[in-house]
């Protein structure tokens, strides 16, 4: 609802009829959003702006990305729990155990990567 809200009004701000494709909604809702509020406000600013279509699409909202579902609240299933832990995994080896660096790529909060490894049990290398 926050979305369709901010939709609005930033596409009446710059004299745009737009509506959200059926992917961008179910990527909206698994992305774990750690800039919260802000986060979603300028990511649909920036779609917004930038809308070449009717529809602002997933890849519009850049969470088109290979990490866009990683999640560290609700419920997963055992595989999205390996899933992310291989992602997460594989992010540290690529970043040399730098978990700032990591966190950026994964678009993730560090808290969140932190409290990711641990629920996880990823070793921190």
């Amino acid at each position: 609802m926050l979305a369709e809200a901010f939709l609005r009004n930033l596409a009446a701000e710059h004299k745009k009829t737009l509506t959200f494709s059926k992917k961008a909604l179910e990527a909206m809702e698994t992305y774990t959003w750690p800039g919260n509020v802000r986060e979603l406000e300028n990511k649909l600013k920036r779609a917004v702006i930038m809308a070449t279509e009717k529809q602002i699409t997933q890849q519009d909202l850049s969470l088109a990305g290979p990490y866009a579902g990683i999640s560290g609240h609700g419920t997963q299933t055992r595989r999205g729990k390996r899933w992310n832990a291989i992602l997460i995994e594989r992010a540290i080896a690529r970043n040399r155990g730098n978990l700032t660096k990591c966190a950026d790529e994964l678009q993730i909060a560090r808290s969140s990567l932190y409290e990711l490894i641990d629920k996880l049990g990823i070793a921190r290398k």
